[in-house]
């Protein structure tokens, strides 16, 4: 897995200047709660994100929105399977493979080179089924293309493969700035769904372990942001599950706050704490 940051949208920017600004309407009471003691904040809410099962969880939330509802259904159980990265490749010959690893060692380096943007565009036109290498296509264009052309260029993707949701996740990423979050364009390009259960009818790949992880994440941050700590720490405990060392999230855990006023933080922090608890 990737370091603790690698995979946040390249719009935030929580994990540098502005780690403890949704931390600093909080004061020693609260933080002397028993669940909170002993421990840095975001280790105790991590493990308060996680801690409940699955079911239990589900529960307390559906309670939650009873009381407090939003325009969203609830989330259901899901089942998913083991991501394996050999599965995702149609079968390529020796030159479409190297072609792929060119292109993909591009990326990686954040270099540019039209010859192998041409070449690699002609192999994604001969598999137009592969959601990874569209997904490689568009990343290039994310680095490299002018935000709008980036866009244009994956909805032009989704027209024809609206089931690919890694894609639809990738557009909706770049509605998710923490200073400017464009609500109606992340609704938008996940067609406003924003529970994964809602697109597994039109899923054109199994459902993955690291689809759930993307997904969730991705909801994770876009709940917090709107303030929605409830259904925000549904989707941290979804990430937990699903990835395979949920250490890697708990840096992230304080970022359930961070949707809320600084006058909020302090009643929406045991908010939360009666939700987990």
């Amino acid at each position: 897995m990737q370091d603790n940051f690698a995979l946040l949208p390249h719009t935030l920017s929580f994990h540098q200047a502005r780690l403890s600004e949704p931390l600093a309407g909080l004061d020693a009471d609260i933080l002397n709660e028993p669940l909170l003691q002993n421990q840095p904040l975001d280790q105790a809410l991590a493990d308060l994100m996680c801690k409940p099962r699955p079911e239990r969880l589900l529960q307390r939330l559906q309670q939650y929105l009873a009381r407090q509802p939003d325009p969203w259904p609830l989330p259901q159980p899901l089942r998913w399977q083991n991501w394996l990265d050999s599965e995702e490749l149609p079968p390529l010959s020796p030159e479409q493979r190297r072609t792929h690893q060119i292109f993909e060692q591009l990326l990686r380096d954040r270099r540019k080179s039209g010859k192998y943007l041409q070449a690699f565009e002609a192999l994604c036109a001969a598999y137009p089924d592969s959601e990874s290498l569209q997904q490689l296509r568009l990343a290039y264009y994310l680095d490299w293309a002018p935000l709008p052309r980036a866009r244009e260029a994956m909805q032009a993707v989704l027209a024809d493969q609206p089931g690919f949701l890694f894609v639809r996740l990738m557009l909706a990423r770049t509605y998710l700035q923490e200073d400017d979050l464009d609500t109606a364009g992340f609704c938008a390009s996940l067609n406003q769904r924003l529970t994964l259960h809602e697109h597994l009818d039109s899923l054109s790949t199994p459902l993955t372990e690291l689809l759930v992880y993307q997904f969730h994440l991705d909801l994770f941050l876009f709940f917090s942001l709107q303030g929605h700590m409830a259904r925000a720490a549904w989707c941290f405990h979804t990430c937990a599950q699903a990835v395979s060392d949920p250490a890697i999230l708990t840096p992230l855990a304080p970022f359930v706050l961070s949707g809320l006023p600084e006058d909020q933080l302090q009643p929406g922090l045991r908010q939360l704490l009666r939700l987990l608890c």
